[in-house]
């Protein structure tokens, strides 16, 4: 087991994870509206039951469509579309993995005793591919190259598989080069950081600042901004409160730290503010909750009206779209923020 750090050694590991004065690659952007917003509100576009929401991956990495599973599989709603309708693409349900240009979706699927598998198919439906399977296949990406990277546990190389025929096929504009930062979970509670970038050398390369968070006790990744140079993370608790939220780059330099008095889960598609929610709970079960956004320079926080019940918002990568739970339903809608 481990053992939570100390406040005095999570700001000290803090301290030396923030970016010099002279750093122009790590600088913040310039902070603008230092005040909180004259009202936020949500406008609703639709409400849906039967599916899930678990992951900021549902989201697309391009545009504003939305993977929803159920028990009859992995459908797909595009927020920005009048037809707010979920379109079925694949009965296979599982964690998504999206491809580059969200034409095409990978899904994990894990079925006990049956092997891992990785099945590729046409977000608007098709034949669908099994990719890859095994014992392990986690964490997986989709990277700009076109190529899917995925890990066993057993090295810490990737395994590394190419994309369906039919996708790379497929004419597109060029795919813009973007790293990811995916974690892997190892045994004893250890947890590995990897940035994915096709435009570097090597391609995949550890991030040890991430990894040095990880170590006391925990971190975990909430969301990625579009081009993936931007990381929303969950850092370790302490004995007095749970863990805080942390804006840092994908080289897991440290540029602004939002406090522990919400837990922060998505950034929105401006750069400029984050979404999470607030919950109490009775140690078994959660007794209430409600939605918050905030500057993203952590300066200030403001509950979303309408929100009581709702968990795990979630923001589209672009435009100012946010699905979320709420009594047992998947809510999505537009977030308005109307500025002083």
């Amino acid at each position: 087991m481990f053992n939570k750090p100390t406040v005095q050694a999570l700001s000290l590991a803090l301290m030396l994870l923030a970016p010099t004065p002279c750093s122009a690659t790590n600088a913040s952007p310039p902070r603008e509206n230092t005040s909180a917003p004259a009202s936020v509100a949500i406008d609703s576009l639709v409400s849906l039951s039967g599916y899930s929401l678990d992951d900021i991956s549902n989201w697309s990495p391009v545009g504003a469509k939305l993977a929803l599973s159920n028990g009859s599989g992995t459908s797909i709603l595009d927020a920005a579309s009048a037809n707010l309708n979920p379109t079925l693409a694949t009965h296979w349900y599982g964690q998504v993995i999206w491809a580059p240009d969200a034409t095409w979706l990978t899904v994990r699927v894990q079925s006990w005793p049956r092997p891992v598998m990785l099945v590729a198919v046409p977000v608007e439906g098709g034949k669908p591919q099994t990719l890859a399977q095994g014992d392990r296949v986690l964490p997986c990406v989709w990277a700009s190259d076109g190529n899917l990277y995925y890990w066993t546990g057993e090295t810490d190389a990737p395994e590394l598989v190419p994309p369906p025929e039919e996708w790379l096929s497929r004419p597109r504009p060029p795919i813009p080069p973007r790293p990811q930062v995916v974690m892997e979970a190892r045994g004893q509670g250890v947890r590995r950081f990897w940035r994915v970038d096709p435009s570097a050398e090597p391609a995949v390369q550890s991030v040890p600042a991430l990894d040095s968070l990880a170590v006391p006790n925990w971190a975990l990744i909430m969301d990625r901004s579009a081009d993936g140079r931007r990381l929303l993370v969950h850092g370790p608790g302490t004995y007095d409160h749970s863990g805080s939220g942390l804006i840092m780059n994908e080289r897991g330099a440290l540029l602004d730290s939002l406090g522990w008095a919400v837990h922060w889960r998505s950034l929105c598609s401006d750069g400029q503010h984050v979404v999470g929610m607030v919950t109490t709970d009775d140690g078994h079960s959660i007794l209430s909750s409600s939605l918050y956004v905030g500057d993203i320079h952590g300066r200030w926080r403001v509950e979303i009206p309408g929100t009581e019940g709702a968990l795990n918002p979630c923001m589209s990568r672009e435009g100012w779209f946010i699905a979320y739970l709420q009594h047992g339903q998947v809510k999505v809608g537009t977030l308005r923020i109307q500025p002083r």
